[in-house]
């Protein structure tokens, strides 16, 4: 089975390319949410819904301090159902590039050259009319690094709460 061009991008090493290509192949209702019930409470899809109009700068800033960053299928991509492709993968890089922070309220970290794998997760891509519509992280595993907060605490950052309104 051929994939998408878009489904095999969503699965590669992130580039210059992948930000220049999401107006073209990212819906405008696009979604991505972390679901299940190992999702830490402050990601929950009520609390964290990344938007299309936010992706290119989430996507960007964790290119910019991890520019090795990859999101690697562990297994093969299925097409589980028609739209709906699904693999267990493992996003990964290393922090050499500039600090990190996952949120303006917490401290930005310095370079640390520290590779980081979160995962593997099921990630499900979901197509129509040949747009990426949403994308799910589930998480697997109970008190595990997941999403940019994951990749935070890994090289040494401390998530807090934003402060109050």
């Amino acid at each position: 089975m051929s994939l998408p061009a878009q489904v095999t991008a969503f699965w590669s090493k992130r580039d210059q390319a992948f930000l220049d290509n999401i107006d073209k192949d990212y819906a405008d209702e696009f979604t991505l949410t972390f679901v299940g019930p190992h999702t830490p409470p402050f990601m929950t899809p009520d609390k964290m819904t990344m938007t299309k109009d936010k992706l290119p700068m989430a996507m960007g800033n964790l290119m910019q301090a991890f520019p090795d960053l990859e999101f690697k299928a562990v297994e093969e991509i299925k097409e589980v159902e028609p739209g709906k492709f699904q693999a267990l993968t493992a996003v990964s890089g290393t922090h050499t590039g500039g600090a990190f922070s996952p949120a303006p309220h917490l401290e930005a970290i310095p370079a640390t050259g520290k590779a980081v794998t979160i995962g593997p997760e099921t990630f499900t891509v979901y197509m129509k009319d040949g747009k990426v519509t949403a994308v799910t992280v589930e998480c697997l595993h109970a008190g595990k690094p997941v999403g940019p907060p994951g990749f935070y605490t890994e090289i040494g950052g401390v998530m807090k709460p934003p402060p109050a309104a």
